[in-house]
């Protein structure tokens, strides 16, 4: 009642103190339901886009309220989506004409909901990966895992449905709990290695922001996961030791490729900077040799491969010189046999 009294009278140039207490107001308010509230957002939402940062701070306090009740009855999807509601409601605040100010890292720098969203997805995404090396058969651990699963799953579904998906599709923290959830999937399913590791190497691959235009690289995901991520992709270079079988075996896929070692390499060499690996090494019962070797295998294997894709493709000159000059090059195309040996051996010699 108090806002619908207020509102008329909170103009541009106006008595500031009816401002404050229309802001005040609004923070104290914990609507029961989501109508209730997207009412009084949508009655208040022309004051902040008019840059009234009293009542952009009330909605703050209400949004936060529908927030925290999902999170109370444990809806993770019905809390993701207040938070985007919070989101859109500071993309109201810092618009302008150009849309210049509306874009992600404005929003993360002056707006709060984007970091609560980014801690959000954080924070979910540690959940899910603390099962996800080691699938628990039965137990309270399975318990745990199911529910964070679900929870990641619900999560990733009410962001992709809402009305402001484009607006977050790219942020990292968002990509890599989809990059979880879809390893999650993966895990439960025969003969996924596979796609396991391309979704591993997309969260560990040092890429330029194609939003920032500082280009800076980073990995996808946050320094925290770069452990259990890559203890992951050991597991699966060690079950691809045992598939290859010396290079006995015909057909034989990788499932790394060269790129895809040299970025595990790259990881294991920030792990040990941080000295995050040893314990983590010690404590699953892998040694460093352990390590090393299966790094340096996969590469070999990931040149056997390669080669074998190129011999099968490679049945004219005119097919490289036509069909293939606008595609990036694996790294075995730009190396002949005796270079991809020298290499292998100087990262075993690296390495170890």
């Amino acid at each position: 009642m108090s806002t619908l009294l207020l509102v008329p009278h909170v103009t541009p140039g106006g008595d500031e103190r009816l401002w404050a207490a229309l802001g005040e107001s609004l923070g104290r308010h914990a609507p029961e339901t989501d109508t209730e509230a997207k009412i009084l957002l949508e009655l208040v939402k022309p004051l902040v886009v008019q840059k009234n940062t009293y009542v952009w701070e009330g909605c703050h306090g209400l949004i936060l309220a529908r927030h925290q009740a999902y999170l109370k009855d444990h809806n993770f999807a019905g809390a993701a989506v207040w938070l985007l509601r919070g989101l859109e409601i500071d993309k109201a605040m810092y618009w302008t004409n150009d849309g210049e100010r509306g874009r992600w890292e404005t929003l993360l720098a002056c707006g709060s909901f984007a970091r609560l969203l980014c801690r959000y997805c954080l924070k979910i995404s540690l959940g899910l990966l603390s099962g996800l090396r080691n699938l628990p058969e039965d137990g309270v651990d399975k318990e745990v895992f199911v529910q964070s699963h679900f929870m990641a799953s619900e999560t990733v579904k009410a962001v992709r449905q809402d009305e402001l998906s484009d607006s977050v599709a790219n942020v990292r923290e968002f990509k890599t709990l989809c990059d979880f959830v879809d390893i999650a999937n993966s895990r439960k399913q025969k003969n996924s290695d596979h796609k396991i590791a391309a979704k591993v190497v997309s969260c560990l691959e040092e890429t330029p922001d194609s939003d920032d235009k500082n280009a800076v690289v980073l990995s996808q995901c946050h320094p925290t996961f770069w452990k259990d991520l890559f203890l992951i992709a050991v597991e699966i270079l060690q079950r691809d030791q045992v598939r290859f079988g010396g290079g006995k075996k015909a057909n034989f896929q990788s499932c790394f490729d060269a790129r895809g070692i040299r970025v595990l390499m790259t990881t294991y060499l920030k792990l040990q900077l941080r000295n995050d690996i040893h314990n983590a090494v010690i404590g699953e019962n892998i040694d460093k040799n352990a390590v090393n070797l299966a790094l340096s295998t996969g590469l070999a294997t990931a040149f056997v491969t390669e080669n074998a894709k190129r011999k099968s493709h490679k049945t004219t000159s005119s097919f490289v010189d036509h069909e293939r000059k606008d595609t990036p090059l694996h790294l075995s195309d730009t190396l002949s046999p005796s270079e991809q040996d020298r290499l292998i051996s100087r990262a075993l010699g690296d390495l170890y």
